[in-house]
């Protein structure tokens, strides 16, 4: 009940002889059709839009506003309609209706099947027969509501045709075909779509877009997560509990620190039981913490000595034991790689006869004096290894006794010469195999144990435990200085195996270095001493590049220095394009989310300078394929650019086998938009394109090739993703001027429409087959005569007399392949090479009035709005309440009954009720974080002046864009002077083509709301908006001043005042008026300035001088200058109190944007009114101009000094202002490098200079 006595009360219309009785059935709204079906021949238009007494808020001639477009739909005179019906009028509607129409807003016109009339559609769920032509006008749009449950929306300056429907649920079979010659529509496919014949078929000028079933196979590769990795809850068990970052203090002061060099990196601390997540970059380690690290991220170990530990993808590693006394001198570390892979660089040699650096696998142990190697713990399928670059290390494996078949250790002293030497061993699941399958006892951690202890006295203990034994190297160990560096728990371990007698008659193998480097020198196949103990050992250098890969020089040089690189975390690649520039790839930006899953986007690509690559080699390396050479390998690969942006994450000592096994393309699939309940596909389509904002499709189309314009037809497949997908497609003039002259664009069309609606498997058949013969073979389909009807046979005629036009070229991209060229950057490019383009959905969104940027789900529950017509926008306090709303603005047509532009509604509170004088006027004042509303782009609450309430929904509706880029939103006026009458009169705002054209005063005579169903007029009621003043009566009287809140490009807020615009001369007749300010945006959609134009007087016998200040009166006749009607910044104390306003004059800046766009900033001279204790008036000069920097960048603005006003009002003292530094700076500031520049350090207080 209160939402339909909200209804009641928000009604802006008083209708012109009612009806006493409304009829509300179907039948009456048919009859009204029928009549106006029936009236007299409409007549064409002669008189313009009426003129704005105000013209368009532009910034002078230096910002000179985008040029009015010509209405795509001409408009027509609207028939008068006859009171008595007409019973011999042709039928506007099927018995039975598939398809129905409600008009939304504004004026939309029908044309019937085989008939040249245009004439207006009134009322809702009008039954539409198949092959109907829509228009709507400026500020229009209208509902097609479809039988199987889908939507389209037709927008403003738009023409539709619902060229097929066919809805069988029995068959099953859905199929719509519609055409949007101009304009555009959105979409809302009520999918899955079933049954193998069904399609949604959307044809624009050059394009076509298609919704079609679901495919029975699976279509999608998934990028797998590594099992070595935590299980998913896991994974969030530990993102829910955080270690943060070290401090500066605690990293210098610590033995062991970790740094987090890409990726997720967890730590399981000393007794805990819980894993914990590493919030930051760099952290002190105690000894013990275990560490860990998922797929694509890698960390880094500093121990106080110099040496790192780099630990590898989805690896796990514990710093046990530490000690560096350089004093003594004494260095011993035992580092544990459980799981994964780590590369250590050990700095060496260690001093000390007591220093030993012992790294334990699974089944190995190795004791190093200053060596670079990797090792790997291996797994079920993959042995245990060590690669070792240079250096030595003494070490110690498990084996498989060939003779007994028992598991025992193994030693052996492993030196790097020239070419290196990578070992394998059986890796702890393979040895755990060998003990269930064979039902031995060994304990394999007992061997381990005793390994550890025997190879921390380096070479002197496996001397040892080859001549006497295990036991006898064991206890030798137990006596040494470097037995210290085991852990207790191992030490336990080893003495039980002691005083059981494991030990004692147990003789180990023992390959000393020479005997090693006999069996590297050996040929493949040849008896060594290693046979049948299922260690193998090969150089370094063929471990990297491969067996069969020939060797050269320098490998291991190469090897060292993608080893010592390493360290510092992924590295970029140098890739070659086909036109021989040097390309490099940089690292991507890697995301692991809570539950372990990885969001990967690919790296930016620059030239060998580290500069931005220029569009034409953008293109290049778009198309073609880029070779790249590996440095260890020496091997040179083409490879495509989507799978070569993968080549960053590879391990850079991987071997070639696994380089070859790359994720490529498939890396870079993020998460994709999930699925909704119902299968809903939601896009717009229309002349420019298609912007997909949730679900999947196919666009083809018409390409144009950028540099011979010859055709090229593109086919592709297009996913959402979680930021939507638009695909900008060529206009109409851009294609070949031999196929416009052939007539047959449409026909080729509808063959690729067809193409398009064969689904996603279709491209294999275009790449194999070519275009025109699979168009040809699908022709013949059931779904093709579905969908065209009998024009299928007309379409084989048209792509057989266009095959020369057409050619061999065509242009295919998979979804998987075009969201990662367009992660990468590259898809414009790629595109761009046929006259088309590709973009976020979220990048359409200006920014001009949000915190942040637009996000995916606002836009669709936006887009799902739409369909229900405008909408009421809520006003909410600080707390989040709703404290009123405003309802959608009022359509205000001109007397052709042709929409002219908007008058915003009056608001009204929480119980739908109008706000009286007193609330409306705290509106009008209230200040920054006072009142809120909801951002349609990201769907947060963000606060707002008085003077944003009444447009907040259509206030990017009020924005122009000269050729520039150089965007302006102009503030909204409520009331409009009009000078013929002298009143006061609400404002409305004009449009011509569907484009802001600026603000006029409402004309009761010539200004209506349009026609009801019954084809009354519909009169307008003037509103009640915050800031209009009133008289006793209810009469406009003037306006108040105003207040607007603005975000830079840092999301900071800035409140401003736009004060009472008019002035009166001394007789208190209106003599002027300041325009409304627009504030300046480009590309971006940030704001980076302001602009308002000089006063307009209404009379000619005054004009604005310029040779000093020009005294003016407010409307309670006090004085002031024509200046002091600007803009200002509000100022406020702590307690919110207003103490005063910021003039920055006419022109302002605050982003370094506003001169990209080629604008100019000077100094500005402007006057205020002062008035003293005694009421004495004077006027002073102020000034506002830039600042610069020491390298004559622009910095900012040096404003003018406050104005502070007294307790009636009126300005009566200064306060110094502050400079007002660029966001650009401010950015700099805080988050670059120019507080170092200027030789402040980081955390101390300094000065800039500028």
């Amino acid at each position: 009940m209160g939402l339909l006595t909200m209804k009641k009360n928000n009604s802006r219309y008083l209708i012109k002889n009612y009806s006493a009785v409304r009829l509300i059935v179907t039948v009456y709204v048919v009859i009204c059709i029928l009549v106006t079906a029936c009236a007299g021949p409409s007549s064409t238009s002669t008189s313009d839009t009426s003129e704005s007494k105000i013209e368009s808020t532009k910034v002078s001639d230096m910002l000179e506003p985008t040029e009015v477009v010509v209405p795509v739909v001409e408009p027509t005179v609207v028939s008068s309609v006859e009171e008595e019906p007409v019973e011999e009028a042709a039928p506007v509607v099927e018995t039975i209706a598939e398809v129905l129409l409600t008009v939304l807003t504004g004026r939309v016109d029908y044309m019937l099947p085989d008939t040249e009339d245009w004439q207006q559609a009134l009322g809702e769920e009008i039954p539409l027969q198949i092959g109907t032509q829509l228009r709507a006008y400026q500020l229009s749009s209208a509902r097609l509501d479809l039988a199987d449950g889908s939507k389209v929306l037709m927008k403003p300056v738009s023409k539709i045709g619902m060229t097929t429907y066919v809805h069988e649920p029995e068959t099953p079979v859905t199929q719509a075909f519609v055409d949007i010659p101009e304009g555009e529509a959105a979409f809302d496919v009520n999918g899955p779509l079933a049954g193998e014949d069904s399609s949604f078929l959307v044809k624009m000028p050059t394009g076509v877009f298609s919704v079609n079933p679901e495919s029975d196979e699976t279509e999608k590769s998934v990028v797998e997560t590594p099992e070595e990795q935590p299980e998913p809850e896991d994974a969030e068990a530990a993102a829910e509990n955080p270690v943060i970052a070290s401090t500066e203090e605690e990293l210098n002061l610590a033995d062991v620190t970790l740094n987090v060099l890409s990726g997720r990196v967890d730590f399981l601390l000393p007794g805990a039981d819980d894993w914990q997540l590493a919030d930051g970059e760099a952290f002190s380690i105690d000894l013990g913490t275990e560490v860990r690290t998922y797929q694509l991220s890698m960390a880094r170990l500093d121990l106080a000595d110099g040496s790192k530990i780099m630990m590898k993808p989805t690896s796990k590693v514990s710093v046990t034991s530490y000690l560096h006394e350089p004093a003594t001198p004494v260095t011993q570390a035992y580092v544990s790689v459980p799981e994964g892979e780590a590369a250590f660089d050990v700095n060496g040699p260690l001093a000390g006869a007591d220093s030993t650096f012992m790294v334990e696998m699974p089944t190995g142990v190795f004791s190093v004096t200053g060596t670079s190697f990797t090792v790997n713990a291996g797994n079920t399928d993959q042995p245990s290894q060590i690669n070792l670059l240079e250096g030595k290390v003494v070490a110690g494996a498990t084996i498989q006794n060939t003779v007994t078949g028992e598991l025992e250790a193994m030693f052996f002293e492993m030196e790097a010469g020239e070419d290196g030497a990578a070992m394998n061993f059986m890796s702890s699941e393979q040895a755990a195999e060998i003990v269930l399958e064979s039902g031995q006892d060994t304990d394999v951690q007992q061997q381990v144990a005793a390994m550890s202890i025997i190879t921390s006295q380096g070479n002197d203990g496996i001397e040892v435990a080859a001549e006497s034994g295990l036991a006898a190297a064991v206890e030798q160990g137990l006596e040494s200085g470097t037995v210290s560096v085991i852990s207790e728990e191992q030490l336990q371990v080893v003495e039980d195996a002691v005083q059981e007698g494991v030990l004692s008659e147990t003789t180990p193998i023992v390959i000393v270095s020479d005997e090693l480097a006999e069996v590297l020198s050996s040929e493949p196949g040849e008896d060594s001493i290693l046979t049948g103990t299922g260690v193998e050992i090969k150089t370094a250098v063929e471990a990297l590049t491969g067996d069969d890969t020939a060797s050269r020089e320098g490998v291991i040089d190469s090897a060292l220095q993608s080893f010592t690189d390493s360290f510092e975390g992924l590295q970029p690649t140098v890739v070659t394009d086909a036109k021989g520039n040097t390309v490099k790839i940089m690292p991507p930006d890697i995301t692991i989310n809570a539950d372990g899953t990885a969001n990967v986007e690919p790296g930016k690509l620059v030239d060998e300078n580290g500069d931005p690559l220029s569009s034409e080699v953008l293109t290049v390396v778009s198309e073609s394929n880029v070779t790249v050479f590996d440095p260890i390998s020496g091997e040179v690969t083409e490879l495509d650019i989507t799978d070569a942006l993968a080549l960053p994450t590879a391990d850079p000592l991987a071997t070639a086998d696994q380089r070859a096994n790359l994720l490529g393309a498939e890396l870079f699939e993020g998460p994709q938009q999930a699925d909704s309940d119902n299968g809903q596909v939601m896009f717009i389509a229309g002349s420019t394109g298609v912007n997909l904002l949730q679900g999947e499709g196919v666009a083809s189309g018409l390409g144009v090739d950028a540099l011979t314009g010859e055709l090229v037809p593109f086919v592709m497949e297009v996913e959402a993703g979680t930021s939507g997908t638009v695909i900008e497609i060529p206009s109409a003039d851009q294609l070949p001027i031999e196929l416009k002259k052939k007539g047959t664009v449409s026909g080729l069309l509808d063959a690729l429409g067809v193409i398009a609606a064969s689904g996603k498997n279709i491209l294999e058949a275009v790449e194999e087959k070519g275009l025109l013969q699979t168009a040809g073979e699908l022709l013949n389909s059931d779904k093709a005569t579905g969908l065209l009807g009998a024009n299928a046979s007309g379409v084989s005629d048209v792509i057989a007399d266009n095959s020369e036009v057409v050619g061999d070229k065509v242009k295919t991209l998979d979804s998987k392949t075009l969201q990662t060229l367009s992660a990468a950057g590259l898809a414009d490019a790629s595109l761009g090479a046929v006259g088309m383009g590709t973009k976020r959905s979220t990048e359409l969104i200006d920014s001009t009035v949000t915190t942040g940027g637009p996000k995916q789900e606002s836009l669709v529950n936006s887009f799902i709005g739409d369909f229900t017509g405008p909408k009421s926008d809520p006003i909410l306090d600080a707390d989040g309440n709703v404290i009123g709303e405003v309802p959608p603005p009022a359509v205000v047509f001109d007397e052709n009954g042709i929409p002219q532009g908007l008058m915003p509604s009056t608001p009204v509170d929480s119980q739908g009720e109008e706000f009286d004088l007193q609330e409306l006027e705290q509106l009008t004042n209230a200040g920054a974080g006072e009142i809120f509303m909801l951002d349609p782009n990201t769907g947060e609450s963000v606060p707002v002046g008085g003077g944003q309430v009444a447009t907040w929904g259509v206030q990017n509706l009020l924005a122009t864009t000269d050729a520039r880029g150089v965007g302006q939103q102009s503030m909204f006026p409520p009331v409009t002077f009009d000078s013929e009458t002298g009143e006061m009169k609400p404002t409305v705002i004009l449009f011509t083509g569907g484009d802001f054209a600026g603000f006029d005063a409402f004309d009761e005579d010539k200004m209506s709301g349009g026609l009801a169903e019954e084809g009354n007029e519909l009169d307008l009621v003037t509103p009640r908006l915050p800031g209009m003043e009133f008289d006793n009566q209810g009469r406009i009287t003037g306006q108040d001043d105003l207040s607007f809140v603005t975000f830079d490009a840092l999301g900071q807020a800035s409140e401003w005042a736009m004060p009472d615009p008019f002035m009166f001369d001394s007789d208190g007749e209106v003599l002027a008026v300041q325009p409304p300010p627009a504030f300046l945006f480009g590309d971006s959609g940030y704001q980076f300035g302001m602009h308002q134009d000089e006063p307009f007087f209404f009379h000619d016998d005054h004009e604005l001088l310029d040779d000093g200040p020009q005294i003016v009166y407010d409307e309670f006749g006090v004085p002031m200058t024509t200046d002091m009607n600007m803009m200002a910044q509000i100022m406020r104390d702590e307690s919110g109190q207003e103490t005063g306003r910021q003039m920055l004059g006419r022109t302002t800046a605050w982003d370094d944007d506003f001169f990209s766009h080629g604008l100019a900033l000077e100094t500005e001279q402007f006057h205020v009114t002062m008035f003293d204790d005694s009421g004495n008036v004077s006027t002073v000069s102020m000034f506002s101009e830039p600042v610069f920097d020491d390298g004559g960048g622009w910095a900012g603005m040096l404003p003018p000094p406050i104005l502070m006003h007294n307790e009636d009002g009126n300005p009566h003292s200064f306060r110094e202002s502050d400079l007002i530094l660029s966001t650009d700076l401010m950015q700099d500031i805080f988050f670059g490098d120019i507080a170092r520049r200027s030789g402040i350090e980081e955390g101390v207080e300094g000065k800039l200079e500028l």
